[in-house]
C-alpha cells in the first residue's frame, strides 16, 4: 500500500513540477515562426537591476509620477563629457538631469525667458505654471465653457446628477449644465438635490453645501460680479435662489427680469468668470477705466469685452519687457529630447544644441539652450489667430497638449500631441507649423464613405475616430534622418483591427519606409498566450507600443504596454527576441513608459513602479546582436559563424538558419544555402538559391552534354552520308518484265 502511494505521490508531484515548467515557458521567452507559431526559447534581454528615486540621487518622495527618459549622446565625440540623461516628472513639474552613470547632476523646474526675445504675439501665448504670463485674451465662448465644466465635474463628484439626468421642463431632461440651460439648472442644484424621478429636491443638500472648494469659487463669482455691474439684472437673476445661504444675506438688489437668462446674459457671464479665473484681484479694472474707454451700455457684447482684454494684455507685456527675465514655471512635463544640430534646412538659423521639453500643463514645447538653461523658443499652440480669416486650422478646437518631441538633423521639430489623430506635427527650425506627417488612415467602407460626404460639420467631429489613429512615442536613427514612432492600433469602421502599421520609418518626406521583409510585419505579438493555469487569455487585444528605441546599426526595440514585452527586430523587420513579463515585482513590468538603448543594454522607465529598469542581453542574445551588427556592415561570413551559435542555443531558432544560408549564397555553394534556407522555411531565399542553384548545373552539364549531341547529330549524318555513296556502286537488278511463267 505504501509503495502505491508513494508512487501516486511521484506521478503527481511530477505532472505538478511539468505544469510549472509549462507556465514557466509560457511567461517568459518565445518567438514566432514562419506559420506564427509560438517557439519558447531563451530570452534575448534579461531583467538585471534598477535604479529608483534613492538610488539615482532623487530622494523617494521627489520622484513622483515619471513619464519619460532619454539618453543625450554628444553628435561629437571629442565632447563626449557633455553626454548625459533626462528623466521628466509631471507631478513633480521637473525635468531631472543625470550623467552617464545614473547619478543626480540637477533639477529644472523653471527656465529663464528674456521678453524682450519674443514678439508681443508670442509672449501673449506663453504660459507659465497653467497661466498666461500675459494674461488671457481668449473667446468669450471658450472662457464659459471652461467654467461650465468645472460646474458639471463638482455636480458629478457630489452624485447631484441622476442617471437618467434631471427635469429641467415638462418635457426635458438634460445629464449636464449648458450656456443655454445653466440658469434653470443651477437654481436647483446649487441649493438642493434631485429626487428618483430627478426633479428638484429642497430637502437635500445642494452643491453650494456639498462641495466647499465650488462654494468659495461661486462666492467670488457672485461679489467680483455685483461689485463690477451692480445694476445687471440677468446676473441678479442668475443668483436669486442663493439668498438663503448664509453668507449671502447681505446681498442686496432690485431685479426686474429674475429668471430670464439668455444669450446677453451668458456673454455677461463668461466675462465675470474670465476675472474668476485669471485674476488675482476680484476686480481686474476700474470703473474709470472702463466707463472712460468703452460705452456701459455695450461692453458686455464679445468684441468690445475682447478688446478690453487686449488692451489690458498689451499693457502687460509691456510691463514684462520693463521687467526684465522671467522664470518660466514648467507645469505637468511630459518629456524631454536634446539634439545638437549642425545643419540646417533653414540656412538663417544658426547651429544649436537645445534642450526640448512638452510642456504639457502649459500647452507648449520649450526649446532651450543646453548651456545657459535660457529659453530661446517657444512653440505653443499652432491654431492661426481667429482674426485671420485665410488662415486654416491645424486641430480645429482642441488645446495644444504636447507629449513627446524630437528633432532631424535638419533641425525639423516633430510633436505627438495629445488627441490629434491627424498624424505628428511637423514644425521648421524656427517654430513655423508646416503639416502634419506619418498619418495612419483606416479603411473605409462604401457606407462610411458616403456618409462622411453628405455629414455635417457636428456628425463628422462625432466619427472622427474612425479616422485616423494617434501617435504613442519616437525616436531618431543616429543620422538623424528617419523617425521611428509608434501608434495605436487602427480601428476600421468595420469594426476589424490593422496592427500591421503600428511601427514606421518615416523619411524627411513623410513617407514609411521601414522595411517589412519578414515572415509577418513588426507588430508585437501576432498571437495571444493563453494563461494555462485558468485558460483565460493575459491580454486581449494586439500590441499597444508606449516606447521605441534604436541603436547604431538599425536594430530597434519597442515596449508592449498591453503585455509588458520587450520586441527586438532588426533592420529587415525581423522578429529577433521578445523579452520581459508582466508583473508589480522589481524583474518585472508593470507600466513601461518609455526605452533607451545603453550600449548593450536596454533601459526601461516604469511609471508605477518609479524604477529605472536595466535589461541585459543573454548569451543568445549577445549572439544576435553581433550577428546583426555584422550584417548591418556587410560582414556576412562574420554573421554566419554567430548565427550557428544561435542554432546550438535553439534549433528551432528559424532566422539563424537564414543568416547562414545567406553566406553559402555568397560562396556560390547554392544547395547547402537551398537546405539552410529550407530549415529557414525562406521560400523567397530558397527560390533565389534554387534559381542560382539550377542555372549552375545548366553551366555545368549544358556544355558537354551539348558537344555529345552535336557529335551524334554528325555521326549520324556521315554515316548516312556513306550509306548512300555505297548504294550508288551497286549494279541494279534487271526487272523479268513480261515473260511466261
Amino acid at each position: 500500500m505504501k509503495r502505491i502511494i508513494t508512487k501516486i505521490s511521484i506521478v503527481l508531484l511530477s505532472l505538478v513540477i511539468l505544469f510549472l515548467g509549462l507556465n514557466s515557458l509560457a511567461a517568459t521567452g518565445y518567438s514566432y515562426d514562419h506559420n506564427k507559431k509560438i517557439i519558447y526559447s531563451a530570452e534575448g534581454l534579461i531583467y538585471d537591476h534598477s535604479f529608483d528615486g534613492k538610488a539615482l540621487g532623487i530622494g523617494y518622495e521627489n520622484l513622483t509620477s515619471p513619464e519619460d527618459f532619454f539618453i543625450f549622446r554628444h553628435p561629437n565625440r571629442t565632447k563626449s563629457d557633455q553626454d548625459c540623461m533626462y528623466l521628466t516628472d509631471s507631478k513633480a513639474n521637473a525635468v531631472y538631469e543625470l550623467d552617464m552613470n545614473f547619478n543626480y547632476v540637477a533639477t529644472y523646474k523653471s527656465f529663464v525667458l528674456d521678453p524682450t526675445k519674443f514678439t508681443n504675439e508670442q509672449l501673449a501665448a506663453i504660459k507659465s505654471n497653467g497661466q498666461l504670463i500675459a494674461g488671457n485674451a481668449a473667446k468669450v465662448d471658450d472662457v464659459i465653457t471652461e467654467f461650465i465644466l468645472d460646474i458639471n465635474s463638482a455636480l458629478e463628484n457630489e452624485g447631484l446628477i441622476p442617471e437618467d439626468g434631471f427635469v429641467i421642463s415638462e418635457t426635458e431632461t438634460t445629464k449636464e449644465v449648458t450656456a443655454s440651460n445653466f440658469y434653470i439648472t443651477l437654481k436647483y442644484l446649487l441649493l438642493g438635490g434631485v429626487d428618483e424621478e430627478g426633479r428638484f429636491d429642497e430637502t437635500k443638500k445642494g452643491l453650494l453645501q456639498l462641495n466647499s472648494e465650488f462654494e468659495a469659487k461661486w462666492a467670488w463669482f457672485i461679489s467680483f460680479a455685483l461689485s463690477a455691474i451692480p445694476n445687471n439684472e440677468y446676473i441678479k437673476g442668475a443668483i436669486d435662489k442663493i439668498q438663503t445661504i448664509e453668507g449671502y444675506e447681505e446681498i442686496e438688489y432690485t431685479c426686474a427680469a429674475a429668471g430670464v437668462y439668455n444669450e446677453f446674459s451668458s456673454e455677461m457671464f463668461a466675462n465675470c468668470i474670465y476675472n474668476i479665473l485669471n485674476s488675482t484681484d476680484q476686480k481686474l479694472y476700474d470703473d474709470s477705466e472702463l466707463d472712460d474707454t468703452y460705452d456701459a451700455a455695450n461692453w458686455s457684447s464679445d468684441v468690445a469685452f475682447k478688446q478690453l482684454l487686449k488692451d489690458r494684455q498689451a499693457a502687460k507685456i509691456a510691463q514684462l519687457r520693463e521687467a526684465g527675465n522671467i522664470e518660466i514655471q514648467l507645469k505637468s512635463p511630459s518629456s524631454a529630447y536634446r539634439s545638437v544640430i549642425t545643419k540646417f534646412a533653414d540656412e538663417s538659423v544658426n547651429n544649436r544644441d537645445y534642450l526640448y521639453v512638452c510642456d504639457y500643463g502649459n500647452n507648449q514645447v520649450l526649446c532651450i539652450d543646453a548651456s545657459t538653461k535660457e529659453i530661446r523658443l517657444v512653440i505653443t499652440n499652432p491654431n492661426p489667430d481667429e482674426d485671420d480669416e485665410d488662415a486654416v486650422l491645424v486641430f480645429d478646437a482642441l488645446s495644444f497638449q504636447p507629449q513627446k518631441v524630437v528633432t532631424d538633423n535638419a533641425g525639423r521639430i516633430y510633436i505627438i500631441a495629445n488627441s490629434v489623430y491627424e498624424g505628428i506635427l511637423q514644425f521648421d527650425a524656427d517654430g513655423t507649423y508646416k503639416r502634419f506627417t506619418g498619418v495612419n488612415n483606416v479603411t473605409l467602407t462604401a457606407w462610411d464613405i458616403f456618409w462622411l460626404t453628405v455629414s455635417t460639420e457636428a456628425q463628422y467631429e462625432s466619427r472622427k475616430s474612425y479616422i485616423n489613429t494617434i501617435f504613442t512615442s519616437m525616436a531618431v536613427d543616429q543620422s538623424g534622418t528617419f523617425i521611428y514612432c509608434t501608434a495605436a492600433p487602427i480601428k476600421n469602421s468595420n469594426g476589424s483591427v490593422n496592427a500591421t502599421a503600428m511601427i514606421k520609418k518615416l523619411n524627411p518626406a513623410g513617407k514609411d519606409v521601414l522595411r517589412r521583409n519578414s515572415y509577418a510585419p513588426p507588430q508585437g505579438d501576432l498571437t495571444y498566450v493563453a494563461d494555462s493555469a485558468n485558460l483565460n487569455e493575459i491580454a486581449t487585444g494586439p500590441s499597444v507600443f508606449s516606447g521605441i528605441a534604436v541603436n547604431e546599426y538599425g536594430m530597434y526595440t519597442v515596449v508592449d504596454n498591453n503585455r509588458r514585452r520587450l520586441f527586438t527586430y532588426d533592420n529587415e523587420g525581423n522578429l529577433l527576441y521578445i523579452s520581459g513579463e508582466k508583473g508589480r515585482y522589481t524583474d518585472t513590468l508593470d507600466n513601461p513608459v518609455a526605452i533607451q538603448y545603453y550600449d548593450g543594454d536596454v533601459i526601461v522607465l516604469d511609471k508605477n513602479t518609479k524604477e529605472l529598469k536595466v535589461f541585459v542581453s543573454t548569451e543568445i542574445g549577445s549572439y544576435i546582436n553581433k550577428a546583426v551588427e555584422a550584417e548591418y556592415h556587410g560582414d556576412i561570413d562574420t554573421a554566419a559563424d554567430y548565427w550557428k551559435k544561435v542554432i546550438k542555443f535553439n534549433a528551432n531558432y528559424e532566422y539563424a538558419y537564414v543568416g547562414v544560408g545567406k553566406k553559402y549564397l555568397k560562396d556560390k555553394e547554392y544547395k547547402t544555402a537551398m537546405t539552410y534556407f529550407k530549415n529557414g522555411s525562406n521560400k523567397l531565399q530558397y527560390s533565389e538559391a534554387y534559381k542560382l542553384y539550377r542555372n549552375d548545373l545548366i553551366k555545368k552539364y549544358a556544355p558537354p552534354v551539348l558537344y555529345a549531341l552535336v557529335g551524334l547529330i554528325i555521326v549520324v549524318v556521315i554515316l548516312k552520308l556513306v550509306l548512300k555513296k555505297l548504294g550508288k556502286g551497286k549494279p541494279k537488278e534487271k526487272l523479268n518484265m513480261g515473260e511466261d511463267e
